[in-house]
């Protein structure tokens, strides 16, 4: 993998995030260096640098991450609050991260905490990407793994946009992908099989995700912070946000927090209030003013950890 840094994409991702959109002239140049930016990266997606000197994240120059960061002041604050909380509260934790792109959470976790983490990514480009970010983030240890309801290989093709991997049918040229539960990778982690925080970002199939996690989510209990994305569970055969959501009732889990897209707090409320999660999930459907929640799962028996973390939440 090309390890180099692209001079002049950098330049460009530097001067697209640094614009004042308050400024009319900035907003040309902004205009200008995105459109640069798509037609660079129709063609050849080189690699570029985000971040402090002192933490640098290498992503590909396709890759929406800094754009999201200039734009949305609370992006990404939502899991380094609950990292950060958790790693206070909680002895020997560890943390899962499912779909874990090129290391952005990981990078992101690592502003408040040095917790271990165990990241799985399937797509083979952001793999290499996210091997190259965890050296530089110390104790991250990465799996190139698809993971599911089940063991076993799917025809399916992994499909890359704007620093996203997603699954697709395509009848002409579908891969052979190797997919694998998450309670069967950790008989052979066991050292992260007692982590007590699952992240998954799974692009809608969270749920088949969760799914092969039944044993892991029935022992540990631990805090689920997953991507819920209504239109893309629905889409899914045999998948849906209320079987999500469900699934989770059924295994103890008793709290939610739902954050938008951009990471700010939307609401809490018990998981069996199904008319105000039908609500939420029906306002995405029918608005589209945000893409997805972030939802963050406490179980029944971490009921006092989810309050002393809402009330830290309302009291900041």
């Amino acid at each position: 993998m090309r390890k180099l840094i692209n001079l002049p994409a950098q330049f460009i991702m530097d001067n697209i995030v640094s614009s004042d959109q308050n400024n009319l002239l900035i907003r040309i140049k902004y205009f200008l260096f995105t459109k640069i930016r798509d037609i660079i990266t129709y063609y050849y997606d080189p690699l570029i640098e985000f971040g402090p000197s002192n933490q640098k994240l290498l992503l590909p120059f396709s890759h929406d991450l800094p754009i999201y960061l200039s734009k949305y002041e609370n992006y990404t604050k939502n899991i380094q609050e609950l990292t950060l909380f958790l790693s206070e509260k909680l002895e020997n934790f560890k943390i899962i991260n499912v779909g874990a792109n090129i290391g952005d959470t990981a990078y992101f976790i690592r502003k408040n905490s040095t917790t271990p983490i165990l990241a799985l990514e399937p797509e083979p480009q952001f793999y290499e990407i996210l091997k190259v970010n965890a050296e530089r983030l110390k104790d991250v240890e990465c799996i190139n793994s698809l993971l599911g309801n089940k063991n076993g290989n799917i025809n399916l093709n992994l499909k890359i946009s704007r620093g996203n991997a997603y699954l697709k049918q395509d009848n002409k040229n579908n891969q052979k992908l190797k997919l694998n539960k998450l309670d069967t990778l950790l008989i052979k982690n066991k050292y992260f099989a007692d982590s007590k925080l699952l992240i998954t970002d799974t692009d809608g199939y969270d749920y088949f995700v969760l799914m092969g996690a039944r044993s892991f989510l029935k022992k540990i209990k631990p805090v689920i912070f997953f991507e819920y994305n209504p239109i893309l569970l629905n889409a899914l055969k045999n998948s849906s946000g209320i079987k999500l959501i469900q699934y989770l009732s059924e295994l103890g889990y008793k709290d939610l927090i739902f954050y938008d897209n951009f990471g700010r707090f939307i609401t809490s409320t018990d998981i069996k209030n199904t008319e105000l999660i039908n609500d939420l999930s029906n306002y995405i459907i029918n608005n589209k003013q945000i893409y997805f929640y972030d939802v963050c799962a406490f179980h029944k028996n971490d009921n006092l950890i989810y309050k002393q973390f809402l009330q830290q939440k309302y009291s900041s």
